[in-house]
C-alpha cells in the first residue's frame, strides 16, 4: 500500500504536470497521471481526490481535453489532501535514504525478479526505489504496474549504476594513498 508520507513528497507537482502535458497536446500522458494520482489517493484513502482524477481520466480517455477549471479544481483537492496529510513529513523528520551502489544493484535485482513474475509486491518497494535517483519513470510503471516498460526502465538504470559503480571503483585506489 501507498504511504501517506510517500504521497505527500511525490504528488506536489501533479496537476503542473497535467498542465504542462494538456500544453503539449500529450494526452496519454495527462491521463496516465490522473490515472496514477486516481489510483494512488485511492490507496490512501482520499476518495474526493480519487474521484475528480477519474473524472478527468474519463475525459481524456474519451479523447477529450479537459478545461482549465477541471485542472484548477483537482489542484484545490490535491492541495487539501498535501495539507492534512503535511505533519507526516514532521514525523518522519522527512530524511531520504540513500542507498550505494551495491544496494541499489540488489534493489534492482530484486525488483526485476518480482516484475518478471507480475508479483504485485512490487509496490512495497516504491519507497526504497525513490532513494535512487533518476528512478522517477521507473517509479510511475511500478505504480501503474506496467510491466514491460518497468523492466526495460529498470534495465537503462542498472546500466548506468553499475557504469556509475566501475568508474568509482577506478577513482577509488587514488584516494586510498
Amino acid at each position: 500500500m501507498l504511504s501517506q508520507t510517500f504521497f505527500v513528497k511525490n504528488y506536489r507537482t501533479k496537476p503542473d504536470e497535467i498542465r504542462k502535458a494538456l500544453g503539449t497536446g500529450d494526452n496519454t500522458l495527462a491521463r496516465r497521471l490522473a490515472h496514477t494520482l486516481k489510483s494512488s489517493a485511492g490507496q490512501i484513502g482520499k476518495t474526493r481526490l480519487q474521484h475528480i482524477a477519474a473524472d478527468m481520466e474519463h475525459l481524456l480517455r474519451d479523447g477529450k481535453t479537459p478545461a482549465e477549471e477541471h485542472v484548477e479544481l483537482l489542484e484545490a483537492e490535491l492541495n487539501t489532501v498535501l495539507r492534512q496529510l503535511a505533519p507526516l513529513l514532521n514525523e518522519t523528520g522527512d530524511a531520504t535514504k540513500t542507498l550505494d551502489t551495491e544496494q541499489t544493484l540488489a534493489l534492482f535485482d530484486k525488483l526485476e525478479s518480482m516484475l518478471k513474475n507480475k508479483n504485485p509486491q512490487c509496490l512495497d518497494l516504491l519507497d526504497e526505489i525513490r532513494a535512487v535517483p533518476g528512478s522517477e519513470a521507473l517509479i510511475q510503471y511500478v505504480e501503474e504496474f506496467d510491466v514491460k516498460p518497468a523492466i526495460a526502465t529498470l534495465s537503462e538504470l542498472r546500466k548506468k549504476w553499475m557504469r556509475d559503480g566501475e568508474s568509482n571503483k577506478e577513482e577509488s585506489p587514488a584516494h586510498c594513498r
